[in-house]
């Protein structure tokens, strides 16, 4: 998070102390900055969420009991916004290797046949 989102933390950091009935002091607000402005606005709120909707007794969660539902919010972020990987090109280019080594094979092949003709040819001149 950013100076520009201590509004929208504090709102919803206001928003679960006014719903669990917990006061926070200055100094357990700025607390609960200082713990997790390290993550994303979007996470801090998500998280806040999840706590109004699950929580069952009347306390602010700590940030310890945030964490996991901020990283995981976090890491769930990264995997939709991680792009997938097109390996169709990197296929397309394997196949053309595969195909082109498969040619220099037979090219080979038909460079050792025609020497064993010619031997053989040699040979059978020579037998004569």
């Amino acid at each position: 998070m950013t100076h520009d989102d201590q509004p929208r933390f504090f709102q919803a950091l206001d928003t679960m102390a006014e719903f669990f009935h917990d006061d926070l002091s200055e100094l357990r607000q700025r607390v609960y900055w200082e713990s997790l402005c390290g993550y994303s606005i979007d996470a801090w709120e998500y998280a806040c969420t999840q706590a109004l909707r699950t929580h069952t007794y009347y306390r602010v969660p700590l940030p310890g009991e945030l964490l996991p539902v901020i990283e995981g919010f976090e890491q769930f972020q990264r995997v939709l916004t991680t792009p997938l990987i097109d390996d169709t090109a990197q296929r397309e280019r394997q196949r053309q290797e595969d195909r082109a080594k498969a040619l220099r094979q037979i090219e080979q092949d038909e460079a050792i046949l025609a020497e064993v003709k010619a031997r053989r040819a040699e040979q059978q001149h020579g037998n004569r």
